[in-house]
């Protein structure tokens, strides 16, 4: 009898674990920036081991900034922090801003995006921007933003002496500088930072025609360029 109790205990048990593993896993309904912090892949954000982010956090959340030394043994620490931002100083040359993104998908009620910058002047940065499920997956960044065609950061009057396709062909690689807003929507903003590399006689002739830069805003499935029309 207590061997026939025993196989039906472990029947009913196998079976609710079966059960509970085909359930699909839901996406968590909130997604704060600290959890997001956290949760950063480690290729992601290999400078700051958990522990070290951890205890930057606990800081912060007590209204005090903790500096640390990253992997580098350089100094990092969070510059700013809200429940849905963050911006924080990981070398004296790099940058990482931290945004959740509220999403109309409903796989994935919140978007976390990350904006690594490197440059220790902002006149010579360069942003990568990358975005992460609501369970901290990397996703195709292209479907949240796509790169902007450099033609639209030239403002070239129509009887410009310099021509666009004169211009491209001088500077064929171009580097951005992103940065995102604290408040929603989120307006993402992009400045061309190329003047370190140019000449005097280039920036004299071309930084003029270089509009200051272009913008971007969530719509909830995408960041828009905000002059489409």
């Amino acid at each position: 009898m207590n061997h026939i109790r025993f196989v039906l205990a472990f029947i009913v048990l196998a079976g609710s674990l079966l059960m509970s593993a085909a359930r699909p896993v839901e996406a968590p309904d909130t997604l704060t920036v600290s959890e997001a912090f956290m949760r950063l892949p480690h290729a992601e954000l290999s400078i700051l081991p958990p522990e070290t982010r951890r205890d930057m956090l606990d800081y912060m959340e007590a209204d005090s900034i903790a500096v640390r030394y990253n992997v580098y043994m350089g100094k990092s620490w969070i510059e700013k922090m809200t429940p849905d931002y963050m911006r924080v100083h990981l070398t004296d040359a790099s940058s990482l801003e931290l945004k959740m993104l509220p999403s109309s998908d409903k796989k994935n009620p919140f978007i976390a995006m990350s904006i690594y910058t490197i440059g220790a002047d902002e006149a010579d940065s360069d942003s990568t921007i990358k975005f992460f499920s609501s369970d901290m997956k990397p996703l195709n960044a292209d479907k949240y933003f796509k790169l902007p065609d450099p033609k639209l950061f030239y403002n070239i009057p129509k009887d410009s002496p310099i021509k666009l396709d004169d211009i491209l062909e001088e500077m064929p690689f171009y580097t951005i500088r992103y940065s995102v807003s604290e408040a929603d929507p989120a307006k993402l903003k992009g400045t061309l930072t190329i003047s370190e590399h140019l000449t005097q006689e280039q920036r004299d002739r071309i930084l003029p025609l270089i509009s200051p830069e272009l913008e971007w805003i969530w719509d909830g499935k995408k960041f828009k360029y905000a002059n489409e029309k």
